[in-house]
C-alpha cells in the first residue's frame, strides 16, 4: 500500500462553505487519527469532512472520539459506510530513540499536493508525551503521519496558537487509548499463515533465547500493561493457527501466568514471557514475532536487527 493513499485533508463546513483545518490518515480500513485542536470550538462533529483519493469522495459518517488530555482525535467509520481500502499499519516504537530521519507527510492547504520532508527528533526539548522535531513545519500539517519504513510511529502537532515549536505524538504514547476507545489492528491474513507455517517442534530450550532478544522484546514493549495487552493479542493469532487442535493449555500463555509478587523490570517480564512461549511451542514463540505491534528488524540499530532475525530463522528452521 502506498501510505499517500491513506492521507486525508480535514475539512469543517462552515456557513455552507468546507474550511480547511488540516491532515488526518487511516491506520486500519476503519479508523483514522488526526490532532484535536483542528476542531477546537466546535459544537458538534458532523460537520467533520475528510477529503482524500478521488475514489472514496468526502467522508463525514465518521463518529469521533478525543483524548482526555492529549491533543489527539480517532475516528471509525459509522456503521454501513465501505471502508477504506489503504492504509498506515502503526508501530510503537520509540521515537526518542536515535532513529535517523523521519517520514513526515501531509496537506499544508486546500489545493495543493501532499508535502513530504525528512525531520528528525531533536532530542532536547520535550512537553508531556509530545517529542520536539528539529525543523519549523507550516500549521496545515497537523495531524499527518511520522513514517518510519512506511510504518506510522507518530503524527505531527504543528499548532502556532500556543508556540512556534512543532512536535509529534508517539503512537506508543496513546496505543492503550486507541484500543480502549475500540480500535483493534487490522489482522493480517498473510501473517496468520505465516505462524501456521512455523513448526511446532521441538522444543526450544531456554538457553536458546539470548539475552539480547529478551532486551529487544523489554525496549520495544517496556510498558507491562502494553506488554499483556500484545501478549493476549499474540496467543489469540497463536489460537488461530490451532491445525492440530491442541487445547488452549498445551499451546498459550495466559496473563494469569504473568503475575508476580512483586514488581519487576520489563527485561524480568519478558524472560518470563518467552520462557513461557518456549515451554508451549516454537510457534507460541513464533506468534510473538509475527502479532502486529511486534518488534520490528526494520527499525532497530544493525546489530539488533541481526540477533532478532537469527532467532526467528532459528525458529522457523529448526
Amino acid at each position: 500500500m502506498n501510505p499517500k493513499d491513506s492521507i486525508f485533508r480535514v475539512f469543517i463546513s462552515k456557513d455552507e462553505n468546507k474550511v480547511f483545518r488540516g491532515t488526518a490518515f487511516a491506520i486500519s480500513p476503519r479508523w483514522f487519527v488526526t490532532c484535536a485542536h483542528l476542531f477546537r470550538d466546535l459544537q458538534n462533529t458532523s460537520c467533520i469532512t475528510l477529503s482524500g483519493p478521488a475514489k472514496y469522495g468526502d467522508i463525514s459518517n465518521i463518529n469521533w472520539t478525543f483524548h482526555p488530555k492529549l491533543d489527539c482525535a480517532i475516528g471509525e467509520l459509522s456503521p454501513g459506510i465501505g471502508e477504506v481500502e489503504s492504509y498506515i499499519p502503526v508501530s510503537l516504537v520509540d521515537v526518542t530513540q536515535d532513529l535517523g530521519e523521519l517520514k513526515c507527510l501531509g496537506f499544508f492547504d486546500d489545493t495543493s499536493g501532499i508535502q513530504e520532508w525528512l525531520d528528525r527528533v531533536s532530542g532536547s526539548s520535550f512537553t508531556g508525551n509530545w517529542v520536539a522535531l528539529q525543523n519549523t513545519i507550516s500549521d496545515g500539517i497537523s495531524g499527518g503521519p511520522v513514517l518510519l519504513n512506511d510504518r506510522a510511529v507518530a503524527f505531527v502537532r504543528a499548532d502556532n496558537l500556543r508556540t512556534n515549536q512543532k512536535y509529534v505524538l508517539p503512537i506508543a504514547s496513546i496505543y492503550s487509548w486507541l484500543e480502549s476507545s475500540g480500535f483493534r489492528t487490522h489482522s493480517n491474513d498473510e501473517g496468520n499463515a505465516e505462524l501456521s507455517r512455523v513448526p511446532i517442534s521441538p522444543p526450544l530450550r531456554a538457553s536458546e533465547i539470548s539475552d539480547g532478544v529478551i532486551r529487544i522484546f523489554a525496549k520495544h514493549l517496556p510498558d507491562q500493561n502494553m506488554a499483556i495487552r500484545f501478549v493476549e493479542k499474540a496467543m489469540e493469532a497463536r489460537g488461530d493457527a490451532n491445525e492440530e487442535r491442541f487445547t488452549d493449555e498445551q499451546i498459550l500463555v495466559h496473563s494469569t501466568d504473568l503475575c508476580f509478587a512483586q514488581p519487576v523490570t520489563s527485561v524480568v517480564f519478558w524472560g518470563s514471557v518467552l520462557m513461557l512461549a518456549a515451554e508451549k511451542s516454537r510457534r507460541t514463540v513464533a506468534a510473538l514475532l509475527l502479532t502486529e505491534g511486534a518488534p520490528d528488524s526494520r527499525l532497530m540499530p544493525e546489530s539488533e536487527a541481526r540477533v532478532y532475525k537469527k532467532f526467528y530463522k532459528h525458529i522457523i528452521n529448526p
